[in-house]
């Protein structure tokens, strides 16, 4: 696959992610190679998409060298915390249930509450002597 971005020697090649964890190290190994680049991820094959002149097999093989010697002073990718949901009020209340064609079921304007429990009588007081 070849393009004209850099001149007529342009090639471009993809790289899986999986090998090379940040573009900012595929970036710098091209730099100790290669004067122009372009470097862009593909997220739906989870891919670097190298446009650049050179071999593309050299390449990807000095790639893969210049990161292994630099991994021990670059930490591991960290992956990104997922979001937290934000606390609500409360659970949301559903809706009532429905009869055909999607109406809503007729409720009471004066709902009966619920019976309370009868309080105990106090304790009668006891004579004293």
């Amino acid at each position: 696959m070849s393009s004209r971005i850099f001149g007529p020697k342009t090639t471009t090649f993809e790289m899986s992610a999986n090998k090379i964890g940040c573009k900012k190290c595929v970036e710098e190994a091209l730099s100790t190679r290669v004067l122009q680049y372009e470097v862009s991820f593909v997220s739906k094959r989870n891919n670097w998409k190298i446009i650049t002149l050179g071999d593309p097999k050299e390449l990807e093989h000095a790639i893969i060298e210049y990161n292994a010697e630099k991994e021990e002073s670059h930490p591991a990718p960290q992956p990104k915390p997922q979001p937290q949901p934000r606390p609500g009020p409360g659970p949301r209340p559903r809706p009532g249930p429905k009869l055909k064609h999607g109406r809503p079921k007729a409720r009471d304007a004066n709902p009966v509450p619920s019976p309370q429990p009868t309080p105990a009588p106090p304790p009668s007081p006891e004579p004293n002597p």
